[in-house]
């Protein structure tokens, strides 16, 4: 009791709500009155299982060809406990027990669920989820230039290229290369550093023949040079994979570089059709 200036009087009582383990749960309503220090607690005062995402480790090796379906996952626990591991990907679903190590293997290129549960902690769950990868196609696009006698070669899907030109091989990693061409016929191959991506393969005759590019069309005009400027007019036909004619020009003699509009073309695959006075010569366009 304290006497205050004025002649009022001012009281207090102290109340006591014991809590003996410190837990943040009252011992009336403390189901479990011996708690250890720091433990994360639930309403009655008991421990609820934790375990720190941290307590696993997960390394993911992806196939080491497209299709091969020998990709894996390699799980490890900190912490020694009774895990059950669901692992479910697309048309795939596995259930293993362990310990400390758990490892999957024979896998297909795709997305997968890892859910791990705990024996005797049925609130428990941990999930993650990865990725297993396959290695890119092997993709080349060979395209002629203004000068007849270069090719250039478009590279996708590699790391390392081996480029053989008429028995003679370039190495390089580079996703483009232009190649000197030899006049008569030239055998062009392409690998990478998978075997199992195969190899490309084509056969390009440099002589008379009209050289057509781009190939892909990017922009929206196609060139056709002509070997040799000609006496008569040179009708150019381009049609469709149904056969049907969308472009049709006779160009006028005396020039060998021949300029298509290419801009009320949509992209896809043509065939261009080249007449001259000794030959007519067939294409496969791609327009992108």
């Amino acid at each position: 009791m304290k006497v205050l200036a004025g002649g009022f009087n001012f009281n207090w009582m102290e109340f006591d709500y014991p809590d003996s383990d410190g837990d943040g749960v009252l011992d009336d309503d403390d189901l479990c009155p011996n708690t250890p220090e720091g433990a994360v607690v639930d309403l009655t005062g008991c421990a609820v299982f934790n375990l720190s995402p941290e307590n696993y480790e997960i390394a993911v090796f992806s196939e080491t060809c497209r299709s091969s379906n020998n990709g894996s996952i390699s799980l490890s626990a900190l912490e020694n406990y009774n895990y059950t591991v669901n692992l479910t990907g697309e048309d795939f679903s596995a259930t293993e027990t362990f310990s400390s190590e758990m490892n999957f293997e024979n896998l297909s290129a795709g997305t997968y669920n890892i859910c791990i549960t705990i024996s005797g902690q049925p609130n428990y769950e941990q999930c993650f989820t990865v990725v297993i990868t396959e290695p890119d196609a092997l993709v080349v696009t060979t395209g002629r230039m203004a000068n007849p006698s270069i090719v250039n070669v478009s590279l996708e899907g590699g790391e390392i290229y081996y480029i053989t030109l008429n028995n003679e091989t370039i190495i390089t990693s580079e996703n483009e290369i232009q190649l000197s061409l030899s006049s008569g016929i030239n055998d062009i191959s392409v690998k990478s550093n998978k075997d199992c991506q195969g190899i490309y393969r084509e056969t390009i005759i440099l002589g008379n023949e009209p050289v057509v590019y781009p190939n892909p069309i990017i922009n929206e005009v196609l060139y056709v040079n002509l070997v040799q400027k000609t006496e008569n007019t040179t009708p150019v036909e381009i049609y469709d994979l149904a056969g049907k004619l969308i472009y049709s020009k006779s160009y006028p003699a005396d020039t060998n570089r021949l300029e298509i509009d290419m801009s009320d073309i949509s992209n896809g695959f043509f065939v261009l059709k080249v007449s001259t006075s000794e030959k007519i010569y067939n294409y496969k366009l791609i327009k992108r």
